[in-house]
């Protein structure tokens, strides 16, 4: 090593007494005018605030929480453009079957701020509220599927009530057999689920996929819940007890979206003159 090193300095030794007396003029300049000294510091602020811009570029890259958010965003609008987002309607003013479609649903991204899963009663935390047009009862998915219902909504932040939750009824539906029952929670683990009120007379097997229903007025239909992994009879033999696997890793939600069914106070205001006319 020492020998190589000396070949080094061998070889390069005007350069280097070179580099060392333009430094050494550089100090001189800089310490004995001020002209020169306030050039030197120019020069050395501009070449600290290429190097900075350069970190910045970098550690841009690399901040994966500003590109996921991003990402979300960008899904949030391709989930306007898929089918669950329309409905088709005729418009016969003019011409026969002139079908058109019109969007029902509309999806807003989010972060998850705060999460609960080992709880009876789990909640879920949001950073977007009032001022993004979240209101109570709107459903919350992920892209893997459900997560729950908007409960509390303030100016920035909403409350969910997860699908963890023993007050959660999701209408879902058996795709292979289109059969419609009840997702519910019983507390036991944030992996599983249980489908109800789904008679014995139906084929159901290990395995089927289970989705949101056409019942469901907060839901799209169609959005994954889970899979079947149990099939059970109950005490009287006429309704199966159905366990699912969650497709939703809810202990591990970061981001999520939040549905706004355009045709939900429509809904309403028909249920409220329904309940209005049997009273």
């Amino acid at each position: 090593i020492v020998k190589n090193l000396l070949l080094f300095l061998k070889n390069y030794n005007a350069l280097l007494i070179f580099i060392l007396l333009e430094s050494i003029a550089f100090l001189m300049l800089s310490d004995s005018q001020a002209y020169q000294g306030t050039k030197m510091a120019q020069f050395s602020t501009a070449i600290t605030g290429k190097v900075s811009e350069g970190s910045n570029m970098i550690f841009g890259y690399l901040n994966l929480r500003t590109t996921n958010r991003i990402l979300v965003e960008e899904n949030a609008l391709l989930r306007k453009q898929i089918e669950q987002s329309y409905t088709s309607f005729d418009r016969r003013q003019f011409y026969v079957n002139d079908t058109v479609y019109r969007q029902v649903y509309n999806y807003v991204g989010a972060d998850v701020v705060r999460n609960s899963i080992m709880r009876s009663n789990n909640y879920l935390w949001i950073n977007k509220g009032r001022k993004q047009g979240i209101e109570p009862d709107m459903a919350v998915i992920s892209t893997d599927g459900i997560v729950g219902i908007v409960k509390i909504v303030s100016d920035d932040y909403a409350s969910i009530l997860s699908v963890l939750h023993s007050e959660s009824r999701i209408s879902a539906n058996i795709q292979r057999t289109n059969t419609s029952g009840t997702l519910v929670w019983q507390g036991h683990s944030f992996r599983y689920g249980n489908i109800i009120d789904i008679p014995s007379n139906f084929d159901i097997k290990i395995g089927d996929t289970v989705t949101t229903s056409n019942y469901s007025i907060s839901f799209p239909r169609g959005i994954l819940i889970g899979f079947v992994t149990k099939i059970e009879l109950d005490k009287n033999q006429s309704f199966y007890e159905i366990e699912i696997e969650f497709s939703t890793n809810f202990n591990a939600l970061k981001h999520v979206y939040v549905v706004q069914n355009f045709d939900k106070q429509e809904h309403d205001q028909l249920l409220k003159l329904q309940t209005d006319s049997d009273e």
